[in-house]
Order: structure tokens, then sequence, then C-alpha cells
């Protein structure tokens, strides 16, 4: 009887190819590491897993099912170049090595399995970009949780991850926020402060910093921007700057020279507000939520008209108060922020 090993004719040339780009893929993870550590195919368990493909090929060769293992060698060498090129672009990125490598590369599987990214590469893309943006703010445990909860946000709200990352950098670094506590703050706010202007992260990256100079803290912040889009506004920028042109104002005067010309029963309590934050005596927060609250208890008591509302609020917060309109103003500052609800 004729050898059956060869009785289908099967040329064994790819699977052999395949065991040799094996061998190559894993010589290649041990040198882009600086010590000898276990990654997806580290090199002793890539010798181990060799001798038993090698095996698997040669008993392979003798069946029908040859076409099956070549596919199988396939994709196996194909998952080992993946991780290759995946540590290789995260060594890039971050420039991390040895042990501080195979903790991120940790950290990259850990979220591929709680659903961040189509793939592993995708998911060492995105803790590579955290790595980068708040590598210094976040230990290896925040940066994970932050990364997986700003994947499943870019999901919902068609953003990519490294977007989300990158724009609450500032929230992060300005306020000392903790992984945890950085995505519930994100969270709300993309949930429910976010208008048809889409513009909430731009807002919380761009005037993170001037608002914590004003005495906000990042819940009053993001409870600030809630209370704004709930009142109407469809513009998250113009609340915060708002915040920012009270803040100039009041540095520079003008509040005072603009309630000088006014003439109406609460102006003296205004400006008795407002000299105590040129006086340090009440921050910039203080003093545009006194104020608003002042004008909205004379307005609701008949003390004041209409007019004479939306003349005070733009004496201390200039032209955002008068884009926002008088109503959203009041609603927004005149009443307290609901941090309560935020922590809930």
């Amino acid at each position: 009887m004729a050898d059956s090993g060869i009785r289908f004719g099967i040329d064994t040339s790819e699977a052999e190819k395949d065991i040799k780009r094996l061998e190559q893929e894993a010589e290649e993870l041990d040198d882009l590491l600086s010590d000898p550590i276990e990654i997806e195919i580290d090199a002793d368990g890539a010798k181990d897993q060799l001798g038993e493909l090698t095996s698997l090929a040669k008993s392979a060769f003798s069946f029908e099912a040859i076409g099956g293992a070549g596919d199988f060698l396939s994709d196996f060498a194909e998952q080992g170049r993946e991780a290759r090129v995946s540590l290789q672009n995260l060594a890039a990125q971050t420039g991390a090595s040895g042990t501080e490598i195979q903790a991120l590369s940790d950290s990259a599987e850990s979220l591929f399995r709680v659903g961040v990214g189509e793939s592993v590469a995708d998911a060492t893309k995105a803790i590579a970009t955290a790595k980068q943006q708040l590598g210094g703010l976040l230990d290896a445990e925040g940066m994970e949780a932050f990364t997986a909860r700003a994947a499943a946000l870019g999901k919902v709200f068609d953003k990519d991850v490294s977007e989300v990352i990158g724009k609450s950098r500032t929230l992060i670094s300005q306020f000392g926020l903790g992984g945890s506590e950085a995505a519930d703050l994100v969270s709300l706010a993309m949930q429910k402060a976010g208008t048809a202007m889409d513009d909430v992260l731009d807002t919380t990256d761009e005037y993170s910093q001037v608002v914590k100079q004003a005495g906000f803290n990042a819940e009053e912040f993001v409870g600030t921007l809630v209370a704004g889009v709930q009142a109407g506004t469809r513009d998250t920028d113009k609340l915060a700057d708002a915040i920012k042109e009270t803040q100039i104002r009041l540095r520079a005067g003008d509040t005072s020279t603009a309630l000088e010309s006014i003439s109406s029963p609460i102006t003296a309590t205004i400006q008795g507000i407002v000299k105590a934050g040129e006086q340090g005596k009440l921050s910039v927060k203080d003093v545009l939520q006194q104020s608003a609250q002042a004008i909205e208890t004379a307005f609701d008591a008949g003390q004041i008209s209409e007019t004479m509302r939306s003349q005070l609020q733009v004496a201390v917060s200039g032209t955002p108060a008068e884009d926002l309109g008088a109503e959203i103003y009041a609603r927004t500052f005149g009443a307290p922020i609901p941090t309560d609800k935020i922590r809930e």
C-alpha cells in the first residue's frame, strides 16, 4: 500500500512558512521588551506552542483537514504580528519599556475584554492616548477606569475615545480628579449638558482653568452647565463665558463703573457685593451668584422691570449675559448649584 501520508498530494510549504513566521514574531516580541516578560506570545510560550503546532501540522498533512490547519496557523501568526505592532506603537507613543509597557499591554487586554475597541490594537491605541494625556495625572488603575468609561461614552455619543480622553485632560488636571470621579463628571456633562451645539467637552476643556480661578469646584462647574442646559441654553460655551467675563470685569473695575450709571432700588446692594469681590472678600463665583440672586429677588417682588433686570445682569457679566437671555441667566446663576443631584 502506498504511503497514506502523501496520498492527497498536499503542499506543506505554506504551513511551514507560517511556523517560521511565528518563530520570527516571538523573537521580535522578545527584542522589543527590555525584560523577557510574557505578553501574548512570550519566547518560552512560543516555543511550546510552536512544538504543538509543528506536531499538528505534520499530523494534518496526512488528512484532508490540512486546509483548516493552514488557516489556523495563518490566524495564529497574524495574532503574533498584531501583538508585535501594537507593542511597537505603544512604545513609540508613550516611551515606555520593560515592566511599564507590560503593564500598559495588560491594561489594553483588560480594556478589550470589557468592550473597548474592535481589536486589541484599538484598545492599545486607547490606553496609549490615555498614557500620553493623563499619565502624569492618574495612576494606572485610574487611567484604565477612565479609558473604559471614555470608550463607552464615545460609542454612545459617536465620538472617538481619543477625543473624549484628550478633551477631559484640563478638567482632570485643574481640579485634581481621580479616574472614577472624572469619569462620573464627564459622563454627567455629556449626558445632561449635551446640546445641539455638541460643545460640552470643548467647554470643559477650554474653561476649566478659568472656572477654577473663579472659585468653582469640578462638581459646581458641571452642575452649572447642567443647570444652564436645563434652563434652555443651546450653547454651554456661553455659560462658561459668562463666568469668565464676570471675572474679567470684576478685576478691571468695569462692573463698578457700569453700576454707577444704573439707578434702581437694588443698585446699592449689587455695588456692595461687587466691592466685596474687588477686595477679595468674595470669590467671582460668590459675586456672580449673590448678585444674580439679588436681581431675581427684586424682579420677582416687582421692584425692578424686565429691562432693568437685564441691564443689571449685563453690568455684572457683560455681553454673555445678554446672549444667554435674562431668564436663562437667572435660572443658571441665581439658584443654588445642584451638586446634590450630581452626587446621586
